[in-house]
């Protein structure tokens, strides 16, 4: 028994020292164990977790600011414009009240085709539709060159327009002086043809078709500008806005009605010149004034005519100082032979690369429902204006402008305004 007793108690001390021993052993197993794991930084499934959840949320939030940018950046504003030339504005049975009320149910067909700019004739050939100091009042107001009606139009025109959230761009005629003999005293052309008969014969040209001023002389360009300046000074405009009226061989249609003029005085390279003096003064003149007023100008589509004309794209392109828009008058669609629209609309976009000009494009209403123009093609539809917009978007233009106000209510191209609402509701 003693001996039993004796060999337990070995059995059971020896046991105890094993198991102390077995216990230091996994102690410095699990000790080297978790340097090795810390010192090659394995990771255990948590902590990748962890680590892609810390990125997405890296990512979010660059993903959230990146939008927040760019929903803090406004969406580039369409133009939607008319033109108003002085025919809309001539009424018979001239008054103030009459010439208000008019001008008012222009602006309801504008505003009813969400339009938001228009282009209104205010110096139409050497007058003015407002009291100038430079130009006599035009005959379409009371049917007389000069005569008063006894309010300012262009004040009303401007006021009423800005009322309705719409923007006004004053137009200008800049070189054009009518051939109606009826001119006033007080008109500038006349005023020289009196005192100066040879400052007449080398300010004024003419041709078959009409007189003009020439920018080549510097009293010349002068009195252009100063007639600009009047209007940026007096007027909260939006914009000045010259018209495709320049040298009289510019004056030429794709549709091939009127022939080029005949008046051969100025070659085409002194005519460029002359009109980019002109130009560069006009939009100097205008900044100085106002910064924030435009200076815009609608030339022909045709760049062969343009070129006749003495007016020089490229210049007015590339070069700082000329322009803020070109709106090129492109009255044609895709059947003219001429000037097919969408070969225009993708030459002319071609050509105006410079961001800082916005690039729009004149759009002919007045063709449509008609059979007056290229061979009767514009009555084979009444969607071809709605698409022509369409076109100019996937163009990647700044907008358009319909010429003209007149047909905005007409019956026979009620078809196309329709569908043009369609497009811009």
């Amino acid at each position: 028994m003693l001996f039993n007793k004796l060999f337990i108690n070995s059995i059971f001390k020896s046991t105890k020292t094993f198991s102390a021993l077995f216990s230091v052993f996994m102690l410095l197993v699990t000790v080297s164990f978790a340097s090795f794991i810390i010192k090659n930084k394995v990771p255990d499934q948590n902590s990748e977790t962890c680590e892609t959840l810390n990125d997405v949320q890296k990512v979010s939030a660059q993903n959230a600011e990146k939008y927040k940018t760019e929903e803090s950046q406004p969406e580039k504003e369409e133009l939607r414009a008319v033109w108003i030339p002085y025919l809309d504005l001539c009424i018979q049975n001239f008054s103030e009240k009459n010439f208000k009320n008019h001008y008012i149910e222009i602006l309801d067909k504008a505003e009813k085709l969400k339009l938001n700019t228009v282009f209104v004739q205010v110096r139409p050939s050497s007058d003015a539709l407002y009291p100038s100091k430079i130009f006599p009042w035009s005959h379409i107001l009371t049917g007389k060159q000069g005569v008063d009606p006894g309010f300012d139009p262009l004040k009303f025109m401007v006021e009423e327009t800005h009322a309705r959230n719409i923007k006004f761009h004053a137009w200008v005629v800049p070189m054009k002086i009518s051939l109606n003999k009826n001119l006033c005293e007080t008109n500038p052309c006349v005023i020289w043809k009196r005192d100066n008969p040879d400052k007449f014969q080398k300010y004024v040209i003419k041709s078959e078709e009409y007189a003009c001023y020439d920018p080549q002389y510097e009293e010349v360009r002068k009195l252009i500008t100063d007639g600009v300046k009047e209007i940026v000074e007096g007027y909260d405009v939006d914009g000045i806005n010259f018209d495709d009226y320049f040298y009289p061989a510019n004056n030429l249609w794709v549709d091939g009605k009127q022939k080029a003029s005949s008046e051969t005085y100025i070659d085409c390279e002194k005519r460029e010149e002359n009109i980019n003096l002109l130009i560069s003064e006009v939009y100097r003149t205008v900044k100085s004034v106002k910064k924030d007023v435009l200076f815009g100008i609608c030339p022909q589509g045709n760049f062969d005519n343009l070129k006749r004309g003495g007016v020089n794209i490229d210049t007015w392109i590339k070069n700082e100082g000329y322009v803020d828009y070109l709106c090129p008058e492109i009255y044609t669609n895709s059947e003219n032979p001429v000037l097919p629209f969408e070969k225009a609309v993708s030459d002319w976009k071609k050509r105006c690369t410079n961001e800082k000009i916005k690039l729009y494009a004149g759009l002919g209403l007045y063709k449509t429902g008609t059979s007056q123009y290229d061979n009767g093609s514009w009555t084979k539809s009444n969607d071809i204006i709605k698409n022509q917009i369409e076109f100019l978007r996937r163009e990647d233009y700044d907008g358009f402008s319909l010429y003209s106000s007149v047909y905005l209510d007409q019956d026979e191209n009620q078809g196309e305004v329709l569908n043009i609402m369609k497009v811009l509701n």
